[in-house]
């Protein structure tokens, strides 16, 4: 069975049925990933290291290796997960954890993650250009008015200039799946071959994939208001907002993933498995 990339709500529908069918699986291994690195969060803020700016940059840097040698096997492994219940191949959650323990995966993996976020970062800084443009060129002005009115400006053109950065980065985001596939392959050739193949389907897949991103959005909203009328310290307002945060992880991410994954199988022409099939192992 092929899925039709065109159609945006079918695929949706088909990740939601993997996912109900394979719910222990999906649920225990995205609780894996949100689970260890809230962990590793955790420690980093009770040991002093909060990523704020005033830190020393060996310190930022240290958390940032620390993070990444964590995070990425965990979040291939997931991927390469996903993608086996997809086909109807079964899988278990702790199968996640050889990609720490073979040195292929574990290489491929952090550098595609590290590709993936250098990609990121750099479209987004060429996208965000226009909003410090803008910025520079408004009026200084004294009036309330004037001041509410270029702010509002400000948040506009930098909200549209992340949106438009987003749109050029989806379409590498299939090359984490390539490598999930077969962590052997080049890791510049996979997300350029993903780039490639998703051109035609970049709009649809913004769309597509914009429907959990405000999902997201939205749960992160209404965390951040609660928040900021809660009576607690410091420590334990970023302890709270660290739990909730991955509250919503756990409940929007495995989502997120498995329609990217769906949508991938759909734009490569890959088979998956037929809905009246059994999923489960």
């Amino acid at each position: 069975m092929k899925l039709n990339p065109q159609d945006n709500a079918g695929i949706r529908r088909y990740a939601s049925s993997v996912i109900r069918k394979n719910r222990p699986q999906v649920m225990l291994a995205a609780l894996i990933v949100i689970g260890v690195n809230l962990l590793l969060q955790l420690c980093l803020t009770l040991i002093g290291v909060t990523g704020t700016p005033g830190e020393p940059p060996a310190v930022t840097l240290l958390s940032n290796v620390v993070t990444l040698l964590v995070s990425a096997p965990l979040q291939y492994g997931m991927y390469e997960l996903f993608i086996r219940l997809v086909r109807g191949e079964g899988g278990s959650a702790g199968d996640i954890f050889l990609w720490f323990s073979e040195g292929r995966r574990l290489k491929a993996s952090l550098l595609g993650s590290l590709w993936f976020t250098l990609l990121a970062f750099c479209w987004l800084m060429l996208c965000m250009l226009p909003a410090l443009i803008v910025l520079t060129l408004l009026p200084s002005g004294t009036t309330l008015m004037t001041y509410y009115g270029g702010l509002l400006l400000i948040y506009l053109v930098v909200l549209a200039a992340a949106l438009v950065g987003l749109a050029q980065i989806l379409p590498y985001m299939p090359g984490a799946f390539i490598l999930a596939e077969d962590p052997s392959l080049p890791v510049v050739q996979s997300f350029s071959s993903a780039c490639q193949n998703m051109k035609p389907f970049k709009r649809p897949f913004f769309r597509f994939y914009m429907v959990y991103v405000l999902q997201l959005v939205a749960v992160l909203v209404a965390i951040t208001l609660f928040l900021a009328y809660a009576p607690l310290d410091a420590g334990l307002l970023s302890l709270l907002s660290l739990f909730l945060t991955s509250l919503a992880s756990l409940w929007i991410l495995p989502r997120m993933y498995m329609g990217g994954v769906c949508y991938y199988h759909a734009v490569f022409g890959l088979e998956v498995a037929a809905e009246d099939d059994s999923f489960t192992m």
